[in-house]
């Protein structure tokens, strides 16, 4: 059993987080359901009743991350660095 849990901790990957509101850019109302992703993987998630989001378990790095929601034009980061243990803040104004 030992030897199991030390090889999954091997594997272990450093992670953190990104967070944020998206907002009508034109009123600045919250956008309820907008979706948020690390491009080029299925996670993501979308934003809750007050336009927040929170993506956790982000690998340490430099990602890609998109924001869309129908009827307005994407928002795109193409370089959004992540550190491990923190979270990166991202707002949107679509």
């Amino acid at each position: 059993l030992a030897l199991l849990l030390a090889a999954g901790a091997a594997h272990a990957q450093p992670t953190g987080a990104i967070a944020g509101t998206v907002r009508d850019a034109v009123s600045g109302e919250t956008l309820v359901g907008a979706n948020v992703w690390l491009v080029g993987t299925q996670t993501g998630t979308a934003t809750d009743v007050e336009g927040h989001f929170v993506i956790r378990d982000v690998p340490a790095g430099t990602h890609a991350v998109r924001v869309a929601y129908i009827g307005y034009h994407p928002y795109f980061w193409p370089s959004v660095h992540v550190n491990e243990g923190r979270e990166t803040r991202l707002d949107a104004a679509l």
